[in-house]
């Protein structure tokens, strides 16, 4: 039964990413044509990137430590991974923030073609510490197995991103 449950939910999820990257693929093909789809692309390409450097290998280590070591409602020996896992976290993030800005316009030109975005590297660097904290705490909860929790949350926190993202671009 929680299996059939967790592919439900699994696909539930699956299906608004799909629906969400679409309609923001449209719109950005409509609106800015392709070569907005490319800088769309590339700027993808560069946020999967950097999340990939930063948090996979990270989120992965506390999912199975969490769930090798938890023990009913004691903490203490899972705190200290998590607590590991969060200094290395804001240390990678410390130090590619600031390599980040300061190349900013260099990356531009090198994604997109032109310096005039050097900004939305900045922008999109600077929500990276909410990126880390989104799956610090979808590996905890995958870790404690607490799967039903994971995806309302994943879903609830992708349709107000979806929407803020949105209204950004209008």
């Amino acid at each position: 039964m929680k299996l059939i449950s967790i592919t439900i939910l699994g696909a539930i999820l699956t299906l608004l990413r799909m629906a969400s990257g679409f309609l923001v693929a449209k719109f950005i093909a409509v609106y800015a044509g392709p070569t907005g789809m490319a800088m769309y692309g590339q700027l993808q390409s560069f946020v999967n990137g950097i999340n990939g450097l930063v948090t996979n290998q990270v989120g992965q280590g506390i999912v199975r430590y969490t769930a090798e070591n938890k023990k009913g409602d004691n903490y203490d020996l899972v705190s200290r991974w998590w607590k590991a896992a969060t200094f290395l976290l804001l240390l990678l993030i410390g130090m590619f923030f600031p390599i980040f800005c300061l190349f900013s316009s260099e990356l531009s030109t090198l994604l997109f073609n032109n310096n005039n975005y050097s900004w939305l590297i900045i922008l999109t660097v600077s929500m990276l510490p909410f990126n880390v904290a989104n799956n610090l705490l979808l590996s905890v909860l995958n870790g404690f197995e607490q799967n039903k929790k994971k995806h309302y949350n994943f879903i609830n926190i992708s349709y107000n991103f979806n929407l803020n993202n949105i209204s950004y671009a209008l």
